[in-house]
C-alpha cells in the first residue's frame, strides 16, 4: 500500500493567515545555516481556533451519483475548493453544485489512460496520479488533461517509491512508505525505514537523500503486521519541498527539492499512554464499521483471520504525537493529533505555515471526518446508517485576533 501525501507550490498559494498577537511565538535560531524552530509544550493548546460553518457549500451524495464515493482514496480540494478525486480509471473534478465538471482519462494502458491509482497535490492545482498497475506517474492539470508521464519502475535499491510532489517542472519528489520498504531479514530492528529523494525527468532513476524510521513490525498469525499506534512517520511534499515528520516526538525536517536541509521544526506534546480498555473499544468499533460498509461488503471482511489480526496485534505503549499530515490548497500543513480513531470522542488538527509558525487549531467532537483542506475550506466524508457516503465541503473561518 502506498501513502501519498499532497504537495503545493508555495508561490501559487493564497496569502496564509498571520498569527494573532496573543499566540506565543516559537523560539527560532540558526544552526550552520539551518533554521531551527522550537515550539513550547503547550503551543497547540494556546493556538487560536479555526471554526467551521454549519452548512456545507458543496455536497455530493452517493445515493444520487454513479460514483463509488466510499472507495475514494483521499479526495482533494483545489484552490477554488472544487473537489478532485480518482475513481474507476478517471480523474473527476466536482463543481460547487456537486456535479461532475470534468472527467479526465479512462481505464486502460494507453496515453492518457489509467488503471488503478492514488492522486496527490502537485504544484498549485496540478495533480499527480500514481498509476501503480501501469507503473507510471502522470502530471494532470484540470482544464487541460495529462501533460506529462514518468516511469515509476525504478527503486532505491530494494525499496520502491511513490510520488510526493513536484519541485519545478522537471523534478519529481518521491518517497517510500507504508509497506513499500523492505526490511533486511538479518537486521535486529523491527522498523521498516522510509526514504525520500527526487527524480529529474526524463530520467527514471531516483536519487535518495534522507530517511525516516517507518512502522514497527510485530509477528502475529499469518506473518508480519504493523504495530497498532506504532512509530510510523509521515512524508509529504510541501511547496516544492519534502517534509519528514517523526510522529513519535513531534519533530520534523524540511528539505529543498535539491535535498538540502532547510529547516528543523519541533512541536512536542505529552504522549498519552495506551490502555487495554480503550484499545479494545477502538478495535471493536473499527470491526463494526467494516462489517456495515456497503461499499466494502461483509463477505470480504467478515473473516476470522482479518478480525483476529485486528484484535491480536500488539499496541504501542503510547499514542503518537501526530496521526498524519495533510497539505492544504492554501499551503498550510495540517497535523492531526495522535489518538484512537474510533474510541476517542474528540479530535484536533494543528495548521503550520512553512516558516514553522502555528496558524491555528481546528477541533471537534465525535469521529474525525476530515479528508482534505482547501482554501479556507474543509472536505469531510460521512457515511449514513446504511453505509452510503456523502462528501461535504464546509467553509473554514480563520482565527481572529
Amino acid at each position: 500500500m502506498l501513502l501519498l501525501l499532497g504537495a503545493c507550490n508555495a508561490s501559487k498559494h493564497p496569502e496564509q493567515p498571520s498569527a494573532p498577537p496573543d499566540v506565543a511565538a516559537p523560539t527560532v535560531h540558526d544552526s550552520a545555516g539551518i533554521r531551527i524552530v522550537e515550539h513550547a509544550l503547550d503551543a497547540r493548546d494556546r493556538a487560536p481556533r479555526f471554526t467551521l460553518d454549519t452548512l456545507p457549500i458543496t455536497v455530493v451524495d452517493e445515493r444520487t451519483t454513479d460514483l463509488e464515493l466510499g472507495k475514494l482514496w483521499r479526495p482533494l480540494l483545489l484552490s477554488d475548493n472544487r473537489m478532485a478525486f480518482f475513481s474507476d480509471g478517471s480523474v473527476f473534478v466536482i463543481g460547487a453544485d456537486g456535479k461532475v465538471a470534468e472527467r479526465i482519462g479512462q481505464r486502460g494502458a494507453g496515453p492518457g489512460e489509467f488503471q488503478g491509482g492514488r492522486m496527490i497535490r502537485g504544484a498549485g492545482d496540478t495533480l499527480l496520479l500514481n498509476d501503480i498497475e501501469n507503473a507510471r506517474a502522470s502530471v494532470i492539470v484540470p482544464g487541460v488533461g495529462v501533460v506529462r508521464t514518468v516511469s515509476i519502475t525504478a527503486q532505491f535499491g530494494k525499496v520502491a517509491f511513490s510520488p510526493l510532489g513536484l519541485a519545478g517542472k522537471d523534478t519529481l519528489l518521491v518517497g517510500s512508505n507504508e509497506g513499500i520498504g523492505f526490511r533486511d531479514p538479518k537486521s535486529s530492528s523491527n522498523l521498516v525505514p522510509w526514504f525520500v529523494g527526487r527524480i529529474v525527468m526524463p530520467t527514471a532513476t531516483p536519487t535518495p537523500f534522507d530517511s525516516l524510521p517507518g512502522f514497527a513490525l510485530t509477528k502475529y498469525l499469518n506473518g508480519m503486521v504493523s504495530q497498532r499506534y506504532g512509530t510510523a512517520g509521515a512524508l509529504a511534499g510541501w511547496g516544492g519541498r519534502i517534509l519528514l515528520v517523526d510522529i513519535r516526538n513531534g519533530s520534523m525536517r524540511l528539505r529543498a527539492g535539491s535535498g538540502a536541509l532547510m529547516q528543523r521544526i519541533r512541536m512536542p506534546s505529552t504522549r498519552r499512554a495506551t490502555d487495554p480498555e480503550s484499545v479494545n473499544l477502538d478495535v471493536e468499533r473499527y470491526i463494526t464499521w467494516l462489517r456495515t460498509r456497503t461499499n466494502v461488503g461483509v463477505i470480504k471482511w467478515d473473516t476470522a483471520r482479518v478480525f483476529n489480526n485486528l484484535r491480536g496485534t500488539a499496541p504501542a505503549d503510547s499514542l503518537p504525537t501526530f496521526d498524519r499530515v495533510l497539505i492544504g490548497a492554501d499551503g498550510l500543513a495540517w497535523f492531526k493529533d495522535g489518538g484512537y480513531e474510533y474510541a476517542d470522542s474528540t479530535w484536533g488538527w494543528t495548521a503550520l505555515r512553512q516558516d514553522g509558525t502555528i496558524a491555528g487549531r481546528l477541533t471537534g467532537t465525535g469521529r474525525d471526518r476530515i479528508e482534505a483542506f482547501g482554501t479556507n475550506a474543509v472536505l469531510m466524508r460521512v457515511e449514513d446508517e446504511e453505509g452510503y457516503t456523502v462528501l461535504r465541503v464546509f467553509r473554514l473561518r480563520l482565527p481572529t485576533p
